[in-house]
């Protein structure tokens, strides 16, 4: 079992005349008759060091014993620096300690009635103070304070604190004054629409929905052998339903989608189903060119073919949907989309 010592001169000396690592060490050997072997000195800050003893008896003997240094000044030993090796206090256990933020004190309708001292002795009830409440001030030219103060609080009564928490305050003319405060702090209950209750932390309903979709997920990596390539009209397909997954391009004429393939696994597909032309349709009162515009669409057409012709020689199955017939689409040119 091990002992932790605390060896601290700033409590005696100014930072700039404390000793160093390696003369603490010299102190130790030359003011402690009988130190442990095999101990470790860690430096915690310039000025306070620890003392790790592995000898369990041998290290019971070594609290209150004095260190004794001399500064480089004191040639005749006049004034010699006493320091006594203090046992290393146990780390405070807190049930639930919180950082507690107290947000719109003036809106509450308190402002000028409830301090900062009634606040603290009021949320006493919650738990035990490790800091009381105090305002947040933000450093400038002039110090000025937010409307928000914080204190820190060990939640060992199960009980949280409300978001909308109610106060009730005396003021000096024994008048009641009410009034609500808002309260937040980390992993604080609060209500989940998801879910329809008050929880802390993350919602059931949406981890199990999250667990869900990773099972979804793995599950079309394993059996997903289809790809649908498309225009904005794909937008709302719920890809996690079906067995394909499925790539949308918002405003995609026939040669986008042609260059979108490029961007695609397509190899590790089966399947290939391309959703296009939709956006090629002009609209009903645009003055176009109709040579101009077939000339363009033909090419996007031998664009895509020349893209899926790969595919098909290597035995996948491509499938180009129709396009839906527009009543304002009137041509000279008996063309299908």
């Amino acid at each position: 079992m091990t002992l932790d010592y605390i060896i601290d001169f700033t409590m005696a000396l100014a930072q700039k005349q404390v000793p160093k690592l390696n003369e603490v060490q010299t102190l130790l050997n030359c003011s402690v008759t009988d130190l442990p072997r095999g101990n470790i000195i860690i430096q915690q800050r310039p000025g306070m060091f620890m003392l790790r003893v592995f000898d369990n008896e041998k290290g019971k003997a070594l609290e209150n014993k004095k260190v004794t240094h001399f500064l480089p000044g004191d040639k005749l030993g006049k004034n010699p620096i006493v320091v006594y090796i203090r046992k290393k206090q146990a780390r405070p256990r807190y049930v639930n300690p919180k950082y507690i933020t107290v947000w719109d004190t003036s809106s509450s309708g308190l402002a000028g009635y409830v301090t900062n001292e009634m606040l603290t002795n009021f949320f006493k009830k919650y738990g035990t103070i490790l800091e009381p409440v105090q305002d947040v001030n933000v450093l400038s030219e002039n110090v000025w304070a937010l409307d928000k103060k914080k204190f820190r609080i060990d939640l060992d009564q199960q009980i949280h604190i409300p978001r909308k928490c109610p106060i009730e305050v005396i003021t000096k003319a024994g008048e009641k004054v009410n009034g609500d405060l808002r309260v937040t702090y980390k992993d604080q209950p609060y209500f989940c629409r998801r879910c329809v209750k008050e929880h802390g932390g993350d919602c059931p309903k949406w981890m199990e929905d999250k667990q869900r979709l990773e099972e979804i997920k793995e599950q079309k990596a394993r059996e997903t052998e289809t790809i649908i390539i498309g225009d904005s009209n794909l937008k709302r397909v719920n890809s996690n339903a079906i067995l394909a997954d499925v790539v949308s391009s918002s405003g995609a004429k026939i040669g986008h989608i042609a260059n979108q393939m490029k961007f695609e696994s397509i190899e590790n597909y089966k399947n290939i189903v391309v959703f296009c032309g939709v956006n090629n349709i002009p609209a009903m009162h645009d003055a176009i060119d109709s040579d101009k515009l077939w000339n363009q669409v033909q090419t996007e057409i031998t664009h895509l073919e020349i893209n899926l012709k790969p595919h098909v020689t290597e035995g996948r199955n491509v499938m180009i949907t129709p396009v839906p017939n527009a009543p304002h689409t009137k041509f000279s040119k008996n063309i299908l989309i």
